[in-house]
C-alpha cells in the first residue's frame, strides 16, 4: 500500500467569473490512532511510512482576489482519484450555498 497522492496543485475549476483551486497539502495532526477502522497491515503500512493523511484546501480566486473557502483534513493517502474528485466537488459545491 502506498500513497497515490502527492502534495501541491490537484485541479483547478472555474465556475462563471470563479476560478476554484485545489491543493493537497500533509496532514501531520490526523493518526491511525485517531479511528477504530483499520487493519493490522494497513497501521503496520501507516507506522512504516507506506502511506499517510493528506487535507484538501480549495481556494477561490477572482479578479486577482484569493481565499481559502474550505478544506478537509484526515483523507488516507491510498485514496483513488475519483473519491479525491468528490472530495473538491462538493467542497465547491458546498461554497457556493
Amino acid at each position: 500500500m502506498k500513497d497515490k497522492l502527492n502534495t501541491g496543485m490537484y485541479s483547478t475549476t472555474k465556475v462563471e467569473a470563479i476560478t476554484y483551486i485545489a491543493t493537497i497539502h500533509f496532514d501531520d495532526t490526523t493518526s491511525v490512532d485517531d479511528y477504530d477502522c483499520y487493519d493490522t497491515d494497513t497501521i503496520a503500512a501507516w507506522n512504516t511510512d507506506d502511506w499517510h493523511f493528506f487535507g484538501i484546501v480549495v481556494t477561490a480566486e477572482r479578479d486577482g482576489w484569493e481565499k481559502t473557502i474550505s478544506s478537509i483534513w484526515g483523507i488516507e493517502g491510498f485514496s483513488n482519484k475519483e473519491y479525491i474528485d468528490s472530495l473538491v466537488a462538493e467542497l465547491i459545491s458546498e461554497s457556493e450555498e
